[in-house]
């Protein structure tokens, strides 16, 4: 039995000639992390009737199974708590939204302030890097109670920022990740964040793609739970 695990690049030419070579080598099954929705992996599985499951991605297609983290539910528990914990302004530094997890948190940070005139908001695009999260700090018209961040790379380069800007963080502003990521409890202070199990995740699509290719190719469709990491880069506002 002969399967694949890959990140494919980040561009859709070089993503097709990886495709190729894995299919030259007649694999059984591929497990893949694709960044866009529409990507050329998925109509090239179906044509080859390949087994294939896409990690951190949800697509509604034949023969393609997904694994993801439930982004939508992880920045709504975030989101509950921050204003439960009084802040009521809030900055939502974004990955970009062609990525699903990135379009996931988005949607969720919109649904929680859109419509309330409690709540004041505002939204920059960016890259999910420490380099984006600086520079989409200095975009910033205002610093607000909360800096939302779409993931943990973002939070660091957003902290360093607004740090070099005189803002105390948690005492000025405070700062959210998503992801856990090893640094995020090691940060000064450590980030309040979202934690996906990247193990479950990896465990699940192997269990999904080895039971495809012994069985039959089915769709299925696994959203993993997430957890809030409170630690010191927030506090109640007041």
């Amino acid at each position: 039995m002969l399967f694949y695990s890959a990140v494919l690049p980040g561009t859709r030419e070089k993503e097709n000639e990886l495709l190729a070579t894995f299919y030259s080598r007649k694999i059984d099954g591929l497990i893949a992390i694709t960044l866009e929705e529409n990507n050329p992996l998925i109509d090239s599985a179906i044509s080859k009737k390949i087994p294939t499951i896409l990690m951190d991605n949800i697509v509604n297609r034949p023969t393609i199974s997904c694994v993801a983290s439930d982004n939508y539910g992880g920045i709504k528990k975030l989101m509950n708590y921050l204003i439960e914990t009084g802040h009521r302004s809030f900055v939502f530094l974004s990955g970009d939204p062609i990525i699903h997890s990135a379009k996931e948190r988005l949607k969720a940070f919109k649904d929680t302030v859109e419509g309330r005139n409690d709540l004041n908001f505002e939204i920059v695009f960016g890259e999910y890097t420490y380099e984006s999260g600086v520079e989409m700090v200095k975009k910033l018209k205002h610093i607000p109670d909360a800096v939302v961040c779409g993931n943990d790379m973002i939070a660091f380069g957003a902290m360093v920022e607004l740090e070099r800007r005189g803002f105390r963080i948690p005492q000025d502003v405070s700062v959210t990740g998503f992801d856990d990521i090893l640094f995020s409890r090691m940060s000064r202070p450590p980030l309040t964040t979202v934690r996906q199990d990247a193990y479950s995740m990896g465990r699940v699509g192997a269990e999904l793609l080895i039971s495809a290719i012994n069985e039959e190719i089915k769709n299925d469709v696994v959203l993993l739970e997430t957890t809030l990491e409170i630690r010191g880069s927030t506090r109640e506002r007041k």
